[in-house]
């Protein structure tokens, strides 16, 4: 359960690093391609017993940056709960 919860907190740091990374003109990709669960790679990076790699960041500064693309609207996307009873009315 425990590594879970730590998994859940890296992931978030991750994309918190990576969108404040953007924010500044500095590209990042977060990989989790097969390498990440490899021996050989775990042994060159100095993973413990124990330990897991969530994924690899291949961070710089891009030549070209694709155009921020239309979004659906956040109303679109949620919808709020706020009481039990609202909760039935949904059904």
């Amino acid at each position: 359960m425990i590594f879970q919860e730590d998994f859940a907190a890296v992931s978030a740091c991750i994309q918190n690093f990576q969108l404040a990374a953007w924010e500044r003109g500095i590209g990042m990709l977060w990989n989790t391609d097969p390498t990440i669960y490899s021996p050989t790679f775990h042994a060159q990076i100095g993973v413990k017993p124990g330990e897991k790699v969530v994924g690899i960041m291949q961070i710089g500064y891009p030549d070209m940056a694709p155009k921020a693309q239309q979004r659906t609207s956040i109303e679109e996307k949620l919808t709020v709960i706020t009481s039990a009873f609202q909760l039935e009315e949904n059904k």
